[in-house]
């Protein structure tokens, strides 16, 4: 089954494709978006670990889920979508 983070598939999603992947997929991909601007030096997060970035991609996760619900963004790219979810959230 794998951690937490791994398989994630999404990052060249758009919103539908995104509405149709499993939690665990989509956790593990809103994972790989935050620890790459936390490495990348590009958040205000710390460096501190891939465990210490969950609760920042369960969130993540759920602004791509909730802004991806509608017919306008199902075209949208994934990557698009979690950049403004992180500048909203203030990562």
């Amino acid at each position: 089954m794998g951690q937490w983070y791994s398989g994630g598939t999404l990052h060249k999603a758009n919103g539908l494709d995104w509405q149709k992947a499993n939690a665990r997929n989509r956790l593990a991909t809103a994972a790989d978006m935050v620890n790459t601007i936390v490495q990348n030096g590009k958040s205000k997060i710390k460096p501190q670990g891939i465990e210490a970035i969950k609760p920042y991609a369960e969130k993540l996760s759920i602004c791509i889920t909730e802004a991806t619900k509608t017919k306008e963004v199902y075209t949208v790219s994934v990557r698009e979508i979690a950049a403004t979810c992180m500048g909203i959230m203030g990562y």
